[in-house]
């Protein structure tokens, strides 16, 4: 670091700049200088009398002319001044060539600029002669510090706040007390009021910012606060609601303090500001919000960062004039791109978009700028949202519901005139066609990126009723994008392929596959052939990608969809091609076995079973391929799937249709959330049930009889303990009754053994409620409810793990902890598919935990060690 003394120059003979003549009077031309004035006066060489400089009236150096006037030279002067030049140049200057000479001469001798080299010039701390003698005299590490504290002395604010930061959390609680009752005076200052900021933005809790706010409310507030150190001050809404006659003096208090505020725009970037601006704009009269807007218009883009500063910036634009909302658009010049992947900006965004009917203003400024970096936004987690409302605007599926409630606000603004119909189109048509390019020459990298993917199932799909306006796309462009997505369809896809480096195929996972499918999907409510999916997609797989798709269920559920919504080209292509492999046309018959690999059963459940009811009860041979199809799906637990086939036949009188429906519907109960639903369709099944038993054949139907047991204990559960112990015995007996008729069901087995436990653990309680309903209560022993649970299991081993946890229950109360231990682990190792498996497993977990002190790093340990008595 270089220290240089401050001096004073003497100008030379050579400075420039006229300056003005000293006026004086005198009876000859020449005067004698006497001893004095040739102190203070120098002779120049054609005898005019010139002064000199004194200390402090020259802060840039001078330089004399031939003429001997004075001229200040420039710090930063990119030329060289005229009077510089000699006589020879002024003659130059008389013809073009000349003055194209003199111009080069004065660009090579003017002074090259700093380059930005860090290491380019030493910073230089100016001092007076005195301090720099006293400097020469300190040794070496004296002088070092000495330097350091000087420097600080440059900044004294900034040193102040970077202490500020690293204060601990009682430092800062004693210096937010301490400035209590002083933000207002604070606030002022430029520095004073950044301390004010950081103090609201990051220090304080919820208690502190309140008490800090509530003093820009007026001295009232502040004193106010002082005598309640408990109390939370109230914020301007409970204010304005509990004492309303206050609010004038608080908007007078913060007008005088915006006023000044908005004039400075450091001040205006701070948090505290914003919030300020967005509680004086709620409340102010109009006179008073208009004329705020009418200083912030030009400065709205500083405001917009914060949650209350983009709140405040939507106001000014809700509520200003179409001339301020000119200046608004306009301040945005340059920023449209920084805007979009911001947070906060870009709501105010969204409300320029809502409100401005200056459409081509708003192209101008900041749509263009939009579609001329949609590579910037469109892969940003922020920049693709204003993609998104350019496309759909207020799209429930992508903008929350918290910030539609927000910009609802706006609607009904009074300066707004265009229909929201005919704005939002004009923003599209601006965008649209660099959107489409852009989409069509990167379709493979959008549609695998989780941010950008779902922007492609905006554009290209059908309007929605939730749009509000017709969006209108090409049909060049739409098939062009089409064509894309099909060629990506065309990687060559390995079913279960355990290559973790290997990206996903389109229709494996992913966002990828949600896109595609939904796209497909939508070719139903499309009309034109040429307008749909399905047919470019058919029109470039080959045979070979297709079979290859049933090898795994998500390529079946693709088929499924070009089958179901495709158009009539591709689900003809799609039929000769699957028609060509004979073991997929007659795989129906395995369905079973493929489910378990692969779902490909449901692909020919789907491809031969007819979308319309037709009179499939007259004919024997379509009753029993329902039935095995529905039982194919409820086994493969594809509920909805199994209820798609049978819902048709709810008015049917076959028994065997309406117990297998009253079982999906069952299942449906258990797979809903929600109380009022889940009993709403237990009811319905046992509905149902209760119809299947009228029609019951005389031959008998085992189903008909387990499955009204099942659901006549959940319905009487559900009417409480008496009227559960009330039906126990007609519960009892029509399982009994199902076991006559099939005794080899292994479910059937599990019921019967589940009823006879909850008789023999009765409480004495439930014993006293038994008897009021019953002479003779039923009873049953655990013995009894073992051999129903062997037995199941002896029938088909590992069918259900509730056995294995109900048996483990049983042995418990027969002493027998060793076996019981070994049932739970097996209930809780076994795999989950349905609800049911769901809840057992957790409980079998919390059973070993709790009673048996194991974890299931432990329980897994346990199962690995006794694997050969587990397998017995």
């Amino acid at each position: 670091m270089t220290i240089r003394t401050i001096g004073i120059k003497r100008p030379s003979s050579d400075d420039s700049e006229a300056v003005k003549k000293r006026k004086r009077v005198s009876f000859s031309k020449n005067v004698e200088s006497t001893e004095q004035q040739a102190k203070d006066e120098d002779l120049s060489v054609n005898g005019r009398l010139v002064p000199k400089p004194k200390k402090g009236i020259l802060k840039k150096k001078v330089l004399a002319n031939a003429n001997g006037c004075l001229q200040i030279k420039e710090k930063s002067s990119d030329f060289l001044e005229d009077d510089v030049l000699d006589s020879k140049d002024g003659q130059e200057l008389n013809n073009f060539e000349g003055k194209r000479n003199v111009s080069i001469r004065k660009r090579r001798l003017q002074p090259h600029k700093a380059s930005n080299n860090k290491f380019r010039h030493k910073r230089v701390i100016k001092v007076k002669q005195s301090t720099k003698e006293i400097l020469m005299k300190m040794t070496k590490k004296e002088r070092k510090q000495f330097i350091r504290e000087l420097e600080k002395k440059n900044k004294p604010n900034y040193e102040l706040m970077m202490k500020a930061k690293l204060f601990t959390k009682e430092q800062r609680v004693h210096i937010i007390s301490s400035l209590k009752g002083n933000y207002v005076r604070l606030y002022k200052s430029l520095f004073s009021a950044s301390l004010v900021n950081e103090i609201y933005a990051e220090w304080g809790n919820a208690k502190q910012y309140r008490q800090l706010v509530s003093e820009f409310y007026g001295p009232e507030f502040a004193i106010l606060q002082e005598n309640s150190d408990n109390l939370s001050p109230p914020s301007i809404d409970e204010i304005s609601t509990q004492t309303p006659d206050k609010m004038a003096g608080i908007l007078q208090n913060l007008e005088k303090l915006l006023d000044r505020a908005v004039l400075k725009v450091p001040m205006l970037k701070l948090s505290i500001t914003h919030k300020l601006l967005y509680d004086f704009l709620r409340y102010c009269s109009d006179e008073q919000r208009n004329s705020l807007i009418e200083s912030l218009k030009d400065f709205l883009p500083e405001i917009c960062h914060t949650h209350e500063g983009s709140y405040a910036a939507l106001l000014c634009v809700w509520n200003s004039t179409p001339e301020q909302r000119t200046s608004i658009v306009k301040s945005f010049t340059g920023l449209a791109i920084s805007a979009c992947k911001d947070n906060f900006v870009q709501r105010v965004l969204f409300g320029i978009f809502d409100c401005v009917d200056d459409t081509n203003l708003v192209n101008k400024i900041i749509i263009k700028q939009i579609a001329n970096n949609i590579a910037d936004l469109i892969y940003d987690k922020h920049g693709v949202i204003v993609l998104h409302y350019l496309v759909h605007p207020r799209d429930p599926h992508v903008i929350a519901k918290s910030l539609q409630n927000i910009l609802q606000q706006g609607d009904l603004n009074p300066h707004t005139k265009l229909d929201k119909a005919s704005r939002y189109l004009n923003l599209f048509e601006c965008v649209k066609p660099a959107l489409l390019t852009f989409m069509k020459a990167n379709m493979r990298e959008i549609i695998t990126n989780k941010i950008s993917a779902v922007l492609i199932l905006d554009t290209l799909d059908v309007n929605s009723p939730s749009s509000p306006f017709k969006r209108n796309i090409d049909i060049n462009d739409l098939s062009s994008c089409f064509k894309e997505i099909a060629q990506i369809a065309t990687d060559e896809f390995i079913p279960h392929c355990v290559d973790k480096e290997r990206p996903l195929h389109i229709i494996a996972g992913g966002c990828a596959r949600f896109v595609f499918r939904k796209l497909l999907k939508n070719d139903r409510l499309r009309e034109k052939e040429e307008e749909k999916l399905s047919f470019y997609l058919m029109s470039i797989l080959k045979r070979e990608n297709l079979q290859s798709w049933t090898g795994m269920d998500c390529g079946c559920y693709t088929l499924i969809e070009i089958i179901e919504s495709g158009s009539d080209y591709a689900r003809k292509t799609l039929k000769l091609a699957l028609d060509g492999n004979n073991n997929l046309k007659n795989q129906w018959k395995f369905s079973n076995i493929f489910l378990g690999f692969g779902g490909t059963g449901l692909l020919s459940i789907s491809w031969f079973t007819s979308s319309k009811k037709e009179n499939d009860e007259k004919n024997d041979a379509n009753v029993d391929k329902i039935i095995r199809d529905a039982d194919i799906l409820y086994n493969a637990y594809l509920i909805d799937n199994a209820y798609g086939i049978l819902r048709r036949y709810r008015s049917s009188e076959n028994s065997e249709l309406l117990w297998r429906l009253a079982r999906v519907i069952c299942e449906q109960g258990k797979q809903s959330k929600n109380v009022e639903e889940k009993n709403r369709l237990f009811r319905e099944a046992f509905e149902i049930i209760e119809k299947a038993l009228k029609c019951e054949p005389a031959k008998g139907s085992f189903g008909t009889h387990k499955w009204y047991a099942i659901l006549l204990n959940i319905v009487s559960e559900l009417d409480g303990d008496k009227a559960q112990l009330s039906k126990a015995v007609e519960v009892r007996n029509h399982f009994e009754r199902a076991l006559e008729l099939d005794p080899l069901d292994a479910t059937t087995w599990h019921s019967l053994g589940v009823w006879h436990y909850s008789f023999a653990n009765l409480s004495i309680s439930q014993r006293f409620l038994a008897g009021i309903f019953y002479s003779r209560p039923p009873n049953s022993t655990y013995v009894e409810a073992l051999r129903h649970f062997e037995n199941a299991e002896a029938i088909k081993p590992g069918f259900y793990s509730a056995n294995n946890y109900y048996m483990g229950l049983t042995l418990e109360q027969m002493n027998r902890p060793d076996e019981a231990k070994v049932q739970f682990i097996l209930a809780f190792i076994a795999p989950v598919i349905s609800m049911d498996d769901g809840e057992i497993h957790k409980k079998a977990f919390d059973h070993l935990h709790k009673k048996y002190k194991l974890t299931r790093e432990q329980i897994m340990e346990e199962h690995g060690k006794n694997s050969k008595t587990f397998n017995k």
